[in-house]
Order: structure tokens, then sequence, then C-alpha cells
């Protein structure tokens, strides 16, 4: 019987129905693979799929796949003159030839049709002491992450005034910030229906005036808000603000079920304090300012953010750091890009290269026992690089968001308007 992938046209549905992420395969070379994803079908001119991610030998690879009826079909359609195809890192052909033609880990179509049933994704990472994450990986991924985070502030931008984009989508990573992993969806919901939703009476509000608008809208106990209040504020003022709420957004679930500083009750009312800090006195001018005549701006970053929003040790180091790397830098970046300042497009690439090393968590921790051999990353820079390489392959976010791995549109528009900045200092991952 014919083999029914005689024809090239015949592997894509093979690959497309059979490369499952887990699968393991061994290559005519002897390399080992670990498929984490099979990419996605190239409509256009290059490889047949793009993106694809798989461990070869150990070591992470991402890139394209092309298939081919026989190896030789290579050197027939020219590829070894297309820049495009240097970016394939696995060949899978119908037939093999007699002796290997590419350097290209290359696969016969047969073990697609032959391979067994594998385990769920989350399995495909062995416990191998051979896998490995090269400093270059984790430099491209930490890039990336600031990049995307950069181009989406850019993309969402219609036609409000570069000035007033900016401060909304700061509003909205700020309080995304706020509200740490439990409680992000209430303050995304706080941030776009009232911080944002009713600015034009904001603006011109007093504290208790926004304060109001804040909690009431929360819905929060006011019990809690009250003992965390008193605390800043004192008992007096703070029953005067809890006094008479707005009615809550409907809808909102709090989770209390975090350390005592990462509470809603804390961050509910450092949100209020740091909105009346952005309309009362220009918060996002005075960071750009402190980015632009510091050369290491991070401290002076932190300390301006608690001048108003670590009142009574409601923000802490370790949450307006989070602001700093989550809120300002991306939206410094974009601002470079939409304001075409180079000033700005190099320090906020400085800074974030030079952020220290912020507390630890659990992604990063795997990353560092499973694929650094226990190495500790310093420095936030390569601590983001372990978070992108965690939500993009060790546990795919499946809302699409956590791989993109082009998330620039057109990559040579934004990404060489800053290279120079990005790339002017070498960092050790030690």
């Amino acid at each position: 019987m014919d083999d029914p992938c005689t024809k090239e046209s015949a592997l894509y549905p093979l690959w497309t129905q059979q490369a499952v992420p887990g699968m393991e395969f061994l290559c005519r070379g002897g390399e080992r693979i670990h498929l984490l994803s099979p990419g996605h079908r190239n409509n256009g001119p290059g490889p047949d799929f793009l993106d694809a991610v798989m461990l070869v030998n150990g070591v992470l690879k991402t890139g394209a796949v092309e298939m081919h009826r026989q190896e030789s079909d290579w050197f027939l359609h020219g590829h070894q003159h297309d820049p495009a195809y240097q970016q394939v890192i696995l060949h899978v052909v119908a037939q093999l030839s007699g002796t290997a033609q590419l350097p290209i880990p290359t696969l016969c179509s047969s073990q697609l049709l032959c391979a067994p049933e594998t385990e769920s994704p989350q399995s495909v990472f062995p416990g191998s002491a051979a896998a490995s994450v090269s400093s270059d990986l984790l430099r491209d991924l930490s890039w990336g992450r600031f990049l995307r985070r950069a181009t989406e502030i850019v993309r969402t931008r219609q036609d409000a005034p570069v000035g007033t984009h900016l401060r909304h989508q700061f509003i909205r990573r700020t309080f995304d910030a706020l509200g740490f992993s439990r409680n992000r969806a209430p303050m995304q919901r706080l941030a776009d229906e009232v911080a944002i939703g009713q600015e034009p009476s904001l603006r011109a509000a007093s504290f208790q005036q926004l304060a109001r608008a804040i909690i009431g809208s929360a819905g929060y106990p006011t019990e809690r808000l009250q003992r965390v209040g008193a605390a800043v504020f004192g008992q007096g003022r703070t029953q005067a603000m809890l006094a008479s709420l707005p009615a809550p957004i409907s809808g909102l679930q709090w989770d209390a079920r975090s350390r005592p500083h990462n509470l809603p009750e804390y961050r509910l009312w450092s949100a209020a304090l740091l909105l009346f800090d952005l309309h009362q006195h220009q918060l996002l001018p005075a960071l750009f300012q402190i980015l632009l005549s510091q050369p290491t701006p991070f401290q002076s970053l932190v300390a301006r953010l608690q001048q108003w929003g670590g009142l009574g040790g409601l923000l802490g180091d370790d949450r307006a750091g989070e602001v700093v790397l989550n809120a300002f830098l991306p939206v410094a970046l974009a601002g470079g890009l939409l304001a075409e300042r180079n000033d700005i497009l190099r320090a906020a690439c400085i800074c974030y290269r030079t952020l220290p090393t912020f507390v630890t968590n659990r992604l990063i921790r795997s990353v560092e026992e499973r694929y650094l051999r226990r190495e500790r990353l310093v420095g936030a820079f390569w601590q983001q690089g372990a978070i992108e390489f965690y939500q993009r392959y060790v546990q795919p976010d499946r809302s699409g968001l956590s791989f993109v791995a082009d998330p620039f549109g057109n990559p040579y528009t934004i990404q060489q308007r800053f290279s120079n900045y990005a790339n002017s200092h070498v960092y050790q991952l030690s």
C-alpha cells in the first residue's frame, strides 16, 4: 500500500491532527524531541508552520516547522538561500534519504502515524537535569513581555489624546497591580467603571469624595475598611467617609485569603490615595520627570508612589515596586513610542533592565528549580523572563495572552526604535 503522505500537502493535516503537545520523537540524527506546541499553519510565504515550541535534547527551541516529500526538496525549492527558513527548527519529511542533507533535526512523518498516546500537556517537561534555559532565551522573553505590554497600550489608543490615553492605561494597570492575583478582576472593574468611567467628576473631587466613590462602588465590608482607615486617617474622618456611600457595583467578588497587606481593605484605600495623587498632585508627570532625570530611578519612583499611596504603610515597597514594573514602565515605553521621544524610550528600557530583585513567587521558583539548575535569578529583568517562560511553555495561559510569538505586528516598526537602548548594556545572570 502506498504511503498516504507521499504528497507534501498531506503532511499539513497530519501534523495539525497528530502532533500533540507532550509527544516525544526521535529524529534521524538522534535528536530527542519533546513537543510543547506544534505551532500554527502559515498561510503566507515562508515555512509551513510557525511558532512551534519544543525541547531538542533538553534545550528549549522556538521556531518554524517545514515539511517536504523528500529532504532534497529543501534545495529544490531554494530554501537554503531564503532568510525566512533560518528559523526552521524541525524538518518533517515523508521519505528519508540515505544520508543527512541538513543540520536541522529531521523527522520521518511515519512517526506521527504510529506515535503512542501521551499524557496531558502538563507532563511535557521531564524532571531531567538535561533540560535548561539559556540566558539568551530569558533575555528575549523578558524583553518580549515588556514590549507586549507597551504595544498593547499603543494599539488600544483610539481618539483620545496621548496624555489621556496614557493616564487611563496607567490607572488600569495600577488597579490591576493592586488587585494582586486574587482580586484582579474586581479591581479591574473598579478601574474601568469608576476611576475612568467617572473621571470627569473625580478629577476635581476632594479625597473624601473620591474615596467614597471607590470604596462605595467596591461593596466591601465597611467594618474591615473602618479598621484600616482609622489607623491611617483617624476614627472620625474614616467614619465620615464611610457614612454615606454610593451603591456598589453588582457582581464584585472579593477574596480575603491573602497576606495582611494584600487584603482588599489595604488595596482599596491605596487605590483611592493614588487616584487622588494622580489628579491633584500630577503623579504621572512626576514619575516621568524622575525617570528622565535620574540614572537609576527605581527607588525614587517607589518613594514617589508612596508619598500618598503609601501613607500609613498602606502601599509597601513590594507593591509599589510592582506598580512601577507593571503599570508605569509599560506606560512610559508606550509614551515614548507614541510621542517619538527617544529619551523616554532609552530611560524606560534602562530602568527596566536594571530593576532590583523582586520578591520571588511560585512561577519563578519553579523555573529556577527545574530549568536553571537551582540558580537564583538576580534582578527583576531576569525574573520577568522566567515568568514569561513559565506562562508560555510550562503552563500556557489558555486565554491566549501569554503566548504571542510576534506581539508587535510588524516587529520592525517598534523594535528598531528602541533596540539600541534595550541592548546598550550587558547584564549577567549572576
